[in-house]
């Protein structure tokens, strides 16, 4: 009769536990629904709040355009805006940092002048753009199967003439995953595209001929055998981050992921600002070597000018309707015989919206009706 009894206990202890089982698996079941409705809104709230925000920026760039004087910085006219932030703090060290006009490509040629953010601790230009807060990837199957187009407060040509008034550019990249990998087996399961549409699988530095990541060049990834942490594929929480620093690439201006499908997978990218110190268009030493020269100390009227070479002065053709990144932007004619002599002449330079006009000696070079004066 105990025997009976215990049996009976057990049974229903047993029958107990199966119950509590199954409650706990319909429980889990339930919670895996709804984290999977709340990562799918989650993903809805941040593609409208990146929609609302690119929105503001247009209406920003549009009432700007419209009444420039309101602008927190307001410029007194094209022509006296800086190329760069680093231009302006030069000529006038009390500005603070904020929103600014500048123009990069110059006031002759090119495109509509920018806003900015002028970190002016440092004089560096920021490059505003729809997707810098944590953004999620989603859930999908095949290689960048989520793509995002990057939209900048700034077209690609004034970006690419900010990178060539800059000795340094960078932008930094952060991807959360869990179970997603951005290369694995020899597949690339995720890529960013360069400023010319290019896919690139480097997520730090400069050597764009290798997949790696920060950890990876410091050899301190998750596992060894790896070169970013999140191509372990590991169930837990793990990230990548990294600076782009190879500027002729720059900005970033598509983000794709893929290989997010199973229920536990998370991919959240996050991607700064260009920024760009924009020193280059502050430095005017000594006599000009090329037309980049010319152009970063404010030349825009292209034709045939001396520049200095090697051995003796040369003569080429400036077309300052491109960039200096573009084909045909300088074309060597020949050699030239040019004496130099100092003479005194007056020169302007505009100075973020105020003239100062000096006399000064320059050393001053002839060649085709074109006059080269470089302090």
């Amino acid at each position: 009769m105990p025997r009976l009894l215990a049996i009976l206990l057990v049974l229903t202890v047993t029958d107990a536990l199966t119950t509590e089982l199954d409650q706990v698996r319909q429980l889990q079941e339930n919670f895996e629904i709804l984290a999977t409705k709340f990562r799918h809104l989650e993903t809805k709230f941040q593609e409208q709040e990146s929609i609302l925000k690119l929105l503001e920026m247009q209406q920003l760039d549009n009432s700007a355009k419209f009444d420039i004087k309101d602008s927190e910085h307001p410029p007194l006219g094209h022509k006296a805006l800086p190329r760069t932030c680093s231009t302006a703090r030069v000529a006038n060290p009390l500005l603070t940092s904020g929103l600014y006009w500048i123009d990069p490509d110059g006031p002759a040629f090119g495109e509509e002048p920018i806003r900015v953010y002028c970190n002016m601790n440092t004089g560096w230009t920021e490059v505003l753009h729809d997707s810098e807060s944590p953004m999620n990837s989603g859930h999908c199957t095949s290689p960048g199967c989520y793509s995002r187009t990057i939209h900048y407060n700034a077209t690609l040509r004034q970006m690419a003439a900010l990178a060539e008034l800059s000795s340094e550019c960078s932008q930094s990249i952060k991807y959360d995953c869990v179970s997603s990998p951005l290369e694995r087996n020899g597949i690339s399961y995720a890529w960013w595209n360069d400023r010319n549409g290019n896919p690139q699988y480097f997520w730090s530095g400069s050597n764009s001929r290798v997949h790696v990541c920060q950890c990876g060049i410091e050899q301190t990834c998750f596992e060894n055998d790896v070169r970013c942490n999140c191509d372990s594929d590991a169930k837990l929480p793990l990230a990548d981050h990294g600076a782009i620093i190879r500027k002729e690439l720059l900005p970033v201006t598509r983000l794709n992921f893929g290989r997010t499908q199973r229920p536990n997978s998370t991919g959240i990218h996050t991607l700064g600002r260009l920024v760009c110190d924009g020193r280059l268009a502050v430095v005017n030493k000594g006599l000009p070597t090329s037309c980049a020269d010319l152009w970063r100390n404010g030349f825009f009227n292209s034709g045939l000018y001396s520049v200095k070479g090697n051995k003796q002065f040369e003569k080429v053709y400036c077309d300052f309707s491109k960039l200096p990144s573009e084909p045909d932007f300088q074309v060597w004619v020949g050699y030239e015989d040019v004496k130099s002599h100092p003479i005194p002449i007056a020169s302007s330079k505009a100075i973020v919206g105020r003239a100062i006009t000096s006399r000064a000696r320059h050393d001053q070079e002839r060649t085709n009706e074109k006059y080269i004066a470089i302090k």
